[in-house]
């Protein structure tokens, strides 16, 4: 039996007495997959029964575990693969059957030389996961698969975000109640057709959540949440929208509903952040166009006060703006590049399926932490900031066309600024909290808040040297 499961990847156990138990209800079924937050298939479709492992095997059981595990799933893989009309035929060499496997194993013998018996098992499990690794890594291009998620649910490419941005915006500022999601999936696939030439953006779909990314955080991390219903916080299509990926066997292996729910969660944390950063830049070109409403040029020494009086709406109109561009900066090229770049020479020497997946969450994981999605107390502070500029731009888009684009009233104004810098030292303070034991005990990555801090810094010593001029 033992002999079957190394070089076959299968079990006949009938009366339930072999080590490795199988579950043959869990199939890998694209529909488990939408259901599941974790890939059961892999997880819990087989299961080593510690009560029926002979002590000869007690130090290699969880290679024979995984030995026969990625038997079955090249079996499966290649059934798949060669199943699909539209792949090429002449990649038979995927057909994994039991003669080919038969064919290609050292004979498992039981002898007092207990180091024979570990050498067949080390050699079959090396074969399996050599054929594994390199079905997926080659044959079904999870590399190319990784890009695509970085490119769209990462934001990599933001060219087609501002293209969705100009042709969704009106939809995506209804309540999300009121959304027609068919729409939003039409106009993202404009988006992407018109912006990208990746093979495999017909795999993106709109996926819209029906409660916020902080109550989302906290269904993930099992924090009781009181999260209040869509409908009842007036949450917008902007709040509310996400992606998803339409992932195949056995692709989903590697990307499974695991990782795929903290790409979601980067995703709408980088959408919403860029769609402040849009309302702020909209403010600001009717600053440098004189603004829509103002009757009469700007003269030079009017143009000078607009900028440099620190309770100007113009100088907090920079100070915002140049705040949300530099923590998506930081948030891009410091987090997500910075662990990305790590993730890639991990990938080039990786040798089996679990070291890929180990390396795929670790990579994702670092990236929610170092973007601050590991904590709700430091993503309620973000969201106060962000809430604070959404407030700010909608109260200078709704100034009289009659007045100037400075005419909001100066206590107005003043209370704007009060309040965002007062969030930054709060966030500064948040921060300051949770960044030794964050990082504690990691291997890659740790530090990065360290630049947000000094952001933070440079905005609060601003302040203050503003305030003495």
């Amino acid at each position: 039996m033992l002999e079957t499961w190394i070089h076959n990847g299968l079990i006949d156990d009938p009366y339930n007495e072999f080590m490795v138990q199988e579950s043959k209800d869990i199939i890998h079924h694209e529909s488990s997959l939408e259901q599941e937050y974790n890939d059961k298939y892999w997880s819990r479709r087989y299961i080593l029964q510690r009560n029926n492992t002979p002590i000869l095997f007690q130090s290699s059981s969880d290679m024979i575990l995984n030995t026969g595990k990625y038997l079955n799933a090249i079996r499966e893989s290649a059934l798949d693969y060669n199943d699909d009309m539209h792949m090429d035929m002449s990649t038979s060499i995927l057909r994994i059957d039991k003669q080919l496997l038969m064919n290609n194993h050292k004979t498992l013998e039981y002898t007092i030389h207990e180091k024979d018996l570990d050498e067949t098992i080390e050699e079959a499990y090396k074969y399996a996961s050599e054929i594994l690794l390199d079905l997926i890594l080659n044959k079904y291009h999870l590399i190319e698969r990784f890009q695509t998620l970085k490119h769209y649910f990462l934001i990599d490419k933001g060219d087609y975000i501002v293209q969705f941005f100009d042709s969704a915006e009106d939809e995506l500022t209804k309540r999300a109640r009121d959304i027609d999601e068919n729409k939003i999936q039409s106009l993202l696939d404009v988006s992407l057709a018109l912006t990208s030439d990746d093979q495999y953006k017909d795999d993106v779909r709109i996926k819209m959540f029906h409660y916020d990314l902080i109550s989302m955080l906290e269904r993930v991390i099992n924090i009781e949440s009181n999260a209040i219903d869509a409908s009842e916080i007036k949450l917008t299509g902007l709040e509310s929208i996400s992606l998803d990926y339409d992932v195949k066997w056995p692709i989903s292996l590697v990307i499974n509903r695991n990782c795929l729910t903290r790409y979601q969660m980067l995703f709408r944390f980088l959408f919403y952040i860029r769609y402040i950063e849009r309302l702020l830049c909209n403010v600001w070109r009717a600053h440098k166009n004189g603004g829509r409403r103002r009757r009469r040029p700007a003269t030079g020494r009017e143009k000078r006060n607009l900028i440099t009086k620190p309770n100007g709406a113009a100088y907090l109109r920079h100070k915002m703006l140049h705040f949300v561009q530099n923590l998506l900066y930081y948030m891009s090229f410091e987090v997500i590049e910075s662990h990305w770049h790590t993730f890639q020479n991990n990938l080039k020497k990786v040798t089996n399926i679990d070291e890929l997946l180990k390396f795929h969450i670790l990579y994702l994981d670092n990236c929610l932490r170092d973007c601050m999605l590991t904590s709700v107390h430091l993503l309620r502070h973000i969201h106060k900031i962000m809430a604070t500029c959404v407030m700010f731009a909608n109260a200078m888009d709704n100034v009289d066309d009659d007045n100037d684009y400075d005419s909001l009233p100066g206590t107005v104004v003043a209370s704007f600024n009060k309040n965002f810098t007062e969030q930054l030292q709060q966030l500064l303070e948040a921060i300051s909290k949770e960044d030794g034991p964050a990082h504690s005990g990691t291997t890659s990555g740790g530090g990065q808040q360290h630049t947000l801090t000094n952001i933070i810094h440079r905005y609060l010593r601003r302040k203050k040297s503003n305030a003495t001029d």
